[in-house]
């Protein structure tokens, strides 16, 4: 059995919660990390920051060994290009538009795919 020690009365460094997402990662066999809301993470726009978060995630998927795909509104975009290090890391970035129907024969489509 895994031991994976998840209640402590310590704060942990990031390097042990990234220790500790692998052995879970490994044990549970996850391929695949979908972080969403990542546009928060520019919410600071110190350059350190923004240089540390993409760090973490560039150790959390070193460490893992798992694909990680990123969500986030537009902004999200500010680590990718201040750090190319981590945008190498993705095969491409992708833009999906707001959910919109512009007319009825729209919503009569989605609506029709959508009935069981």
């Amino acid at each position: 059995m895994l031991q994976l020690d998840v209640t402590t009365s310590r704060t942990l460094s990031e390097q042990e919660l990234i220790t500790r997402f692998a052995k879970i990662a490994e044990y549970c066999r996850i391929q695949l990390v979908i972080i969403d809301e990542f546009h928060h993470f520019t919410e600071s726009s110190h350059y350190p920051k923004l240089l540390r978060f993409a760090n973490s995630v560039k150790s959390l998927m070193n460490r893992a060994g798992v694909s990680v795909a990123l969500m986030g509104l537009p902004s999200s975009r500010t680590i990718l290009d201040k750090n190319q290090q981590l945008r190498g890391r993705f095969s491409s970035v992708q833009h999906i538009g707001a959910f919109a129907m512009d007319d009825c024969a729209q919503f009569n489509d989605f609506w029709t795919c959508c009935e069981p």
